[in-house]
């Protein structure tokens, strides 16, 4: 249960990522992971969210984005 939830979180900082870091469009970005164009939108969404209330995962996100550049 516990990798599950592991799992879910991974990818949801991973479509954040890609959205936020590549040339794909939301369409693009969600048929790489079976969403939908707003799936993509609403998700990135929340987590943005939880970055502006969580110091940590908006540094963990800060520090992704480095290493992609």
């Amino acid at each position: 249960m516990a990798r599950d939830l592991r799992n879910r979180k991974a990818r949801k900082l991973i479509i954040y990522l890609i959205r936020n870091n590549t040339i794909l469009t939301n369409r693009e970005a969600g048929a790489l992971f079976g969403l939908s164009e707003s799936g993509v939108t609403q998700g990135c969404y929340r987590l943005e969210k939880k970055m502006q209330e969580d110091p940590r995962l908006s540094n963990l996100i800060k520090v992704l984005e480095g290493e992609l550049s």
